[in-house]
């Protein structure tokens, strides 16, 4: 028997059924050190969770309840609101062709939508933004589902070099199962882009380009109190107590004693005889052609004959 650790078992030998439930709080498996997994000898990148899988655990719970997933998809909408506005009254011809432009290259509503799902879920988002060959201007603005991105190890100060996006669901053994995206300063990304396409001069006071790449990440992350690599959503807290244990198991019970109880105890048959013994007809003659052709052919008949019938099925009935 395929045995499901969210559900309720029956147990043969003892006529009775039992409840099987995971601790979901166990699914924040952050509290201990985690080592970084090396790819090769120059990529490695810091799991998300024990197994690497954490997300698709909380995403495996959420799922589960109907209310927590409604609620969800609601926050995110709040936090949508009316969409990303621009305005271009005050400007030139040729700006407002340039806006028009982005935007039709750019699904603006999709991506808004998307990194508020992040936001959401696991208090994070990371857009990717592209500049033309020159790097003068960005030209393309993309969200990278937080799912499936983990960032790399922290330098010695602090700083997180890059982003790695790939299907962590699938064992990932190269760099080409791998997108390396260079990651910019959490805190100045702007600044840090304005230095590296030398727009304006680095820490070393010089204004040169600093690097020959035009995609880049932006790591956006809602403050929590204890900033880690991933940071763990307010809601997490709802995992940790016991109510949602506690209600996944009601709903098991109630499954478990309707699928006991349900089960019809008695079927009755009835023969057509016995409606003959009753009405003198079978059931087809109750349909309304049946009885309306039953009463003309009564009215066409003596009335003698129709008192009879009428005081005959009287009795029967």
């Amino acid at each position: 028997m395929e045995l499901n650790f969210n559900s309720v078992e029956t147990i043969p030998v003892l006529n009775a059924s039992a409840a099987f439930k995971t601790d979901s709080g166990k699914v924040f498996k952050e509290d201990v050190d985690i080592v970084p997994t090396i790819i090769d000898k120059s990529l490695s990148y810091v799991p998300w969770g024990s197994d690497n899988n954490m997300p698709y655990h909380i995403i495996d719970l959420i799922e589960s309840d109907e209310t927590l997933a409604t609620c969800q998809m609601f926050n995110a909408e709040v936090c949508y609101g009316s969409g990303l506005q621009y305005n271009t009254d005050s400007c030139g011809g040729d700006v407002k062709r340039e806006v028009e432009d982005f935007l039709l290259d750019n699904a603006l509503p999709s991506y808004f939508l998307g990194v508020c799902q992040d936001f959401k879920h696991f208090a994070f988002c990371v857009s990717v933004v592209i500049l033309n060959a020159e790097g003068t201007r960005i030209v393309r603005l993309i969200r990278k589902e937080a799912c499936y991105c983990r960032l790399t190890p922290a330098e010695k100060d602090g700083s997180i070099k890059q982003v790695l996006y790939a299907n962590w669901r699938q064992p990932v053994a190269s760099r080409d199962d791998i997108e390396v995206i260079d990651l910019l300063d959490i805190n100045s990304p702007w600044r840090d882009l304005a230095i590296r396409m030398g727009r304006i001069a680095g820490d070393d006071g010089k204004r040169r380009v600093r690097t020959k790449s035009r995609k880049f990440a932006v790591l956006t992350r809602v403050p929590t109190p204890d900033s880690t690599y991933y940071p763990i959503p307010y809601y997490g807290a709802l995992f940790r107590g016991k109510w949602y244990n506690i209600k996944q198991l009601i709903g098991m019970a109630k499954e478990a004693k309707l699928k006991n109880i349900a089960p019809i105890k008695y079927q009755i048959e009835i023969s057509n005889k016995y409606w003959d013994s009753i009405c003198g007809s079978p059931p087809s003659m109750w349909l309304p052609q049946a009885r309306s052709s039953t009463r003309s052919s009564s009215t066409r008949s003596t009335p003698t004959r129709r008192a009879a019938t009428g005081q005959r099925t009287s009795r029967r009935l």
